[in-house]
């Protein structure tokens, strides 16, 4: 797996480690979101899937 900085590394191990997590991905695929009247490209850091069917899309600061 990739990441861009230590913080997105050390991340990892905390979804490595965290029961609530059941897998994760650095990086997904991105979208367009829609801004100030323009279509704007945005890649997150992590896709991370949860119980229950759950996504999370999360950035690392």
């Amino acid at each position: 797996m990739t990441v861009e900085s230590a913080l997105e590394f050390d991340t990892c191990f905390h979804f490595e480690y965290s029961p609530d997590v059941i897998s994760f991905e650095a990086q997904p695929e991105g979208f367009y979101y829609g801004f100030l009247c323009k279509e704007l490209p945005y890649t997150p850091d992590f896709l991370a899937k949860c119980h229950y069917r759950c996504f999370e899309i999360l950035n690392v600061f």
